[in-house]
This record gives structure tokens, C-alpha cells and sequence, in this order.
């Protein structure tokens, strides 16, 4: 019975060693989380500050095309709407100040349209891009499209 002792001091050995080696692997694996965590979190953070930019943005856009509306007494600038008005102008200063203002109504609806658009483009990636990752992530990886025929020829088995 006395030799068993040092075989099994070794065995108790070996085992710390290998609990060792576990806590420094599942200590190495909680930092990678931890830092895939904070990546994240930057990320959604990134999003979330460039979607409320882009709302601002849009808001403004708005709040000056309301302003801008309210200055010239017609709201279209289609062009029978401009035509007449512009008939009615009696000097070449009135025609000058009514073609600024229809130019400049137009130029702000079209930034409107373009910034409202660049919203919706923002709040759809931010809201699906970390979805579309998880998703993407979760799908099989192969190595090569032969991969991909020989494990449907082998689920058809």
C-alpha cells in the first residue's frame, strides 16, 4: 500500500495542473467575451448616436422647410403654380425675390427627401445590422461549394 502514495500524490499533481490550465483557459475565454461585449456595446452605441443625428437632421430639414413655406404665400413649386405667380410679378426685383424663394423651397424639399431617406437607410441598418450578424453567424460554414453538395447528397441519404 506505501507505493501507492507517491502514484497517487502524481495523480493529484497532474490534476491540479490540469485544473490549472482550466482556469487560465476559462479565464482567457471571459476576457475574449468581455471584449466582444464591449465591441458590441461601441457598436450599438455608434448606431444608436448616428440614428438620433440623422433625426435631428431630418427634424431641422423640416422645421425649414416649414419656415420657408411660410415666407412665399403658394406651397407648390410645380411649375403652373410658379407661372402664375411670377405673372403677377410688377418688377424685376418681386420676380427676382418670388424665383429665390421657389428655388430655394425646392432645394429644401429635395434635401428633405434625401435626408429622410438617409434615415430610413441608418435606422434599418442599425436596428437589423447586429440581427443580420447574429443570423449570418449562425448559419453552417463550408470550407467549399463541393461541401455544400456532398452534405445535401448525404441528408438526401
Amino acid at each position: 500500500m506505501t507505493y501507492d502514495v507517491p502514484q497517487w500524490l502524481l495523480r493529484v499533481q497532474r490534476l491540479q495542473h490540469e485544473l490549472e490550465q482550466s482556469r487560465l483557459e476559462r479565464d482567457s475565454a471571459r476576457a475574449g467575451e468581455a471584449s466582444w461585449r464591449q465591441r458590441y456595446q461601441e457598436k450599438l452605441q455608434e448606431y444608436q448616436t448616428e440614428a438620433e443625428q440623422a433625426r435631428q437632421r431630418v427634424a431641422a430639414l423640416e422645421a425649414k422647410q416649414l419656415q420657408l413655406a411660410k415666407l412665399e404665400p403658394f406651397d407648390s413649386v410645380d411649375s403652373l403654380c410658379l407661372k402664375a405667380e411670377l405673372e403677377q410679378c410688377q418688377s424685376l426685383e418681386e420676380l427676382k425675390a418670388k424665383l429665390a424663394g421657389a428655388l430655394q423651397r425646392y432645394e429644401l424639399s429635395q434635401a428633405l427627401q434625401a435626408g429622410t431617406h438617409e434615415v430610413t437607410r441608418r435606422l434599418n441598418t442599425a436596428f437589423t445590422g447586429p440581427m443580420r450578424r447574429l443570423t449570418i453567424d449562425s448559419l453552417p460554414l463550408a470550407s467549399s461549394p463541393l461541401d455544400l453538395e456532398t452534405s445535401s447528397k448525404l441528408e438526401a441519404v
